[in-house]
């Protein structure tokens, strides 16, 4: 038997934010949040553990901030390390994976990071970092093989985009 406690997180997740903001999120709204999902992914990463599935709709909102949820695809970073077994199949959303996870590579911090940066993107903009995407086996594709990097928007401020830039 198992005890889990939650916490209620009242405001909904980013997505539901981005719409009380009419697809925008101010700078320093995104600033805020982007904050606490690094803090979060700091927390988990120094515990061996990639989330894999970074993006608005796994981000809660409540009156103590952001917090990550849903960790469904997480695992552990250094599967050496763990008696795992079989090495486990590539999970997370296309458009959130980094180039070198959507290629079938290894999931991990950098992973969580690139995800992080395309978050950041949909918060600023309201819809997907990827903005032509199709259908998920193309952009797969993509973002695996072009070399492209999703387009930064042009109204977040020079350190905004510096971010994002090294991030995404």
């Amino acid at each position: 038997m198992f005890n889990v406690m939650m916490e209620y997180m009242s405001e909904g997740t980013l997505v539901d934010e981005n719409r009380k903001h009419g697809g925008r999120i101010n700078e320093p709204l995104i600033g805020y949040y982007a904050k606490q999902i690094a803090q979060g992914l700091e927390y988990l990463h120094s515990r061996g553990i990639a989330h894999c599935d970074i993006k608005g709709q796994n981000i809660l909102l409540g009156k103590t901030g952001a917090k990550i949820a849903d960790f469904g695809c997480a695992r552990w970073i250094d599967q050496a390390d763990r008696d795992v077994g079989a090495t486990e199949p590539i999970g997370g959303t296309p458009m959130f994976m980094a180039p070198e996870v959507a290629r079938g590579g290894e999931q991990g911090r950098p992973g969580d990071i690139w995800s992080m940066g395309c978050t950041i993107i949909e918060m600023a903009t309201g819809r997907s970092a990827w903005t032509n995407a199709t259908n998920a086996a193309s952009l797969l594709y993509q973002i695996a093989f072009s070399g492209e990097s999703p387009e930064i928007p042009k109204f977040l401020s020079r350190f905004c985009d510096k971010f994002a830039d090294k991030h995404s």
